[in-house]
């Protein structure tokens, strides 16, 4: 999933920065729309990251694919 930075008001074009990728393991979703999920892996992406990275050890193990609508 990608995660963009809300601390700024999204524009009307819809259109936001991608500042990294969650890759998560879906428990549940309800009509609702609320989701139960277990965060597997948070990468961040850029040419100049900030904050304290974490490291889980080495490489996921669970490939990623990355689609683009």
């Amino acid at each position: 999933m990608p995660i963009f930075d809300d601390s700024v008001a999204i524009p009307s074009s819809g259109q936001v920065t991608v500042v990294g990728f969650l890759q998560a393991f879906i428990s549940d979703a309800a009509g609702s729309g609320t989701i139960s999920a277990t965060i597997l892996n948070v990468v961040g992406c850029g040419d100049s990251p900030t904050g304290t990275p974490i490291s889980g050890g080495g490489i996921t193990p669970i490939p990623v694919r990355l689609i683009h609508n």
